[in-house]
């Protein structure tokens, strides 16, 4: 495929329920809509079609009647947006390019980013891991200390134990806040 073919693709972040729409030519696609989206999301793309136009006029027509006919937007403001349904699977399975060189070569291209996303979702995932384990602790020692020492006693120790921790002081006013809201989330620990 020319670098100069005129396309309308279809992608979206990893796993997610809704996906772009969009009108191009294959080199500023490759070179230059993929490389900015990938800068602004920590998830991977997952190029999904891919389907040639003859020229500019008829990709301008076909993304329009994906978008406004064919397509569900997922808001209005975001027009390129649309749910990632079976209307978009089925334009998927049958007109775009699926399983064509290009989608395989493109699937290919390395993300520069990818490591650095890999790297931020490990520790998002590490420090989600440790907030959760954190609240287990401290709603144990609220549970533990509140039948010999009250509610004021058994507060004090669970944000001191908090705050030796590491927590944050916006961390402990969510577990504060969620004992106040839910009193009887202890009774699950």
């Amino acid at each position: 495929m020319p670098n100069n073919q005129c396309i309308v693709y279809c992608w979206r972040y990893e796993n997610q329920s809704y996906c772009k729409i969009g009108k191009s030519s294959l080199e500023i696609f490759l070179h230059s809509r993929l490389k900015d989206a990938e800068r602004v999301n920590i998830l991977d793309i997952e190029i999904l079609g891919v389907c040639r136009c003859a020229n500019e006029q008829e990709s301008d027509k076909l993304e329009k009647h994906l978008l406004n006919d064919q397509f569900d937007r997922v808001r209005p403001d975001r027009n390129e947006l649309v749910h990632f349904n079976g209307k978009v699977k089925d334009w998927l399975r049958h007109d775009s390019v699926e399983n064509n060189w290009t989608i395989d070569k493109l699937k290919k291209l390395p993300n520069p980013h990818a490591p650095k996303n890999n790297e931020r979702e490990t520790n998002r995932y590490h420090e989600n891991e440790r907030k959760k384990n954190l609240k287990i602790r401290a709603l144990n020692i609220y549970k533990r200390e509140l039948p010999k020492q009250g509610h004021l006693w058994a507060t004090i120790e669970m944000t001191t134990d908090l705050l030796n921790h590491g927590a944050e002081d916006s961390f402990v006013k969510e577990c504060l806040d969620e004992l106040i809201k839910n009193p009887d989330s202890t009774d699950n620990i």
